[in-house]
């Protein structure tokens, strides 16, 4: 039994480092002492996986941390112009102005540009991403449409304190000059460890600015759908998943993944392995791809949220769909 050879999407853990303490972020609740992020990937990590990097379809190297605080951003970066990688990265945006030449010859000619922007207000800005500087975000997206010749999408996640702006969040997006996609995120879905939030009725409310969007030809605006108080969640009786076929986490320490919701798996890390195509071939993640082409569920994601979430009734088609014919 044969599986494709090379990952089509890889995800880098490069820092994490930050520059904010974001009450949304993974990081506030996962870190009591925010100081044990402060890490950044060993260089010969990146010497090892770098293959992968620059023949993969695209790289993200959001991970835990501020992705331009990191002393191997050009470094990385440069690799994957040189590869014409298309590159994806999520930032507070409070450093896109020093960093104009650099995201200007990568990411912007041919990569994915998301802003992380919880308020448009700088009080509640500052509630919410505590050491950030609202003035320096707001430069920073001042940039954006400069700096990117795609879209350039905003990031807003839903929290207790910033929920009952979203119309006029909303609102705000549609005024600025170079921001095209807002995302709007449901925090319950993303950060499980955070208070489930009740959003039926801001829905309501928030329903008529998505009208407004029609007036801007490049502006597209996606809310939620999955809401933690509407009972109805969508029930797929075949639910995709190519993550253990297409794509490759590299952890800061070499610890490999094949996908964000899997544990670390023993025997899989970078640093136990010389040649790229053993590293994506091990044992560990050819049993994954093996037992999920016999119609079961590997025993590294029978705690997947996404499964649980889509496949209450028969959780074996979330893993027997889409790979009947994806060996060779």
């Amino acid at each position: 039994m044969h599986f494709p050879g090379w990952p089509r999407i890889v995800y880098m853990d490069v820092t994490g480092r930050c520059n904010g303490r974001c009450i949304i972020c993974q990081r506030s609740s996962e870190y009591a002492d925010i100081e044990a992020c402060n890490w950044d990937i060993d260089k010969k990590i990146i010497d090892k996986t770098m293959l992968f990097v620059v023949n993969a379809e695209s790289v993200d190297v959001t991970g835990y941390g501020e992705f331009l605080l990191s002393p191997h951003k050009e470094n990385i970066l440069g690799k994957c112009r040189e590869s014409l990688t298309k590159v994806s990265m999520t930032t507070n945006g409070t450093f896109l102005s020093q960093n104009k030449n650099l995201i200007e010859n990568t990411i912007g000619k041919f990569g994915r540009l998301v802003i992380s922007i919880q308020s448009h207000k700088k009080e509640l800005y500052e509630k919410l991403a505590p050491g950030l500087s609202y003035e320096a975000m707001i430069d920073g997206i001042k940039h954006a449409s400069d700096l990117c010749e795609s879209h350039v999408i905003v990031s807003h996640t839903i929290h207790e304190m910033n929920i009952e702006y979203l119309p006029e969040f909303i609102e705000w997006f549609l005024e600025q000059d170079g921001l095209e996609i807002l995302e709007v995120q449901h925090i319950i879905m993303q950060r499980p460890a955070h208070k489930e939030l009740s959003l039926t009725n801001h829905r309501k409310l928030s329903d008529k600015y998505i009208a407004m969007a029609m007036k801007y030809n490049s502006k597209e605006i996606h809310l939620p759908i999955l809401f933690s108080d509407v009972p109805q969640k969508p029930q797929y009786e075949k639910f995709r998943c190519a993550a253990p076929f297409e794509q490759l986490y590299i952890g800061n320490d070499g610890a490999l993944k094949l996908c964000c919701h899997m544990p670390i798996i023993e025997g899989a890390n970078a640093n136990d392995f010389d040649n790229p195509i053993e590293l994506w071939h091990n044992k560990e993640f050819d049993r994954i791809r093996k037992t999920m082409t016999a119609h079961k569920i590997p025993k590294e994601c029978r705690d997947c949220p996404q499964m649980n979430f889509y496949c209450e009734v028969d959780k074996s088609s979330f893993v027997s769909a889409f790979y009947d014919g994806r060996t060779e």
